[in-house]
């Protein structure tokens, strides 16, 4: 059987630092920190190894719940953060071939401020350009 396609936009390679907050089942923040597998235009994807049980037993509750995450993303290469807030739309736990736990999700940002959607979807475009071989500097209008 062949998976049908259903992203609107490609995902690209990129490792970007951000932390994720939640509010738990009993209303606690609970904040973690990690980093990107992959960007979209419509947010980010994380695949995390060696990962703590919290937010393993979490995942689920926040995906039921469809509880809002805020994400603080720190922007290649100079640092900036920007600020966002979404939903976890798939995610997908198990082991690999190590004995740790596994963890990959995917978010969609819902919601940023008008400064902070830019500058993150400019972050994506020139990953987008380098990531098929063109030089985001060289590259005309």
């Amino acid at each position: 059987m062949q998976l049908i396609e259903r992203r609107k936009f490609k995902r690209y390679h990129s490792r970007v630092p951000l932390s994720m907050r939640v509010l738990d089942a009993f209303g606690r923040i609970k904040a973690f920190s990690m980093q990107t597998k992959d960007v979209s235009r419509e947010g980010p994807g994380i695949e995390l190894y060696e990962v703590q049980q919290d937010i393993l037993s979490l995942i689920p509750f926040i995906v039921l719940k469809k509880k809002a995450i805020e994400l603080d993303i720190k922007l290649p290469p100079t640092g900036e953060m920007i600020r966002g807030t979404g939903k976890i739309t798939w995610y997908d736990t198990g082991s690999t071939e190590t004995p740790y736990p596994h963890l990959r999700l995917g978010i969609f940002l819902e919601q940023m401020k008008p400064e902070d959607r830019k500058k993150w979807e400019d972050f994506v475009g020139n990953v987008a350009r380098e990531e098929d071989g063109k030089s985001p500097k060289t590259e005309s209008p």
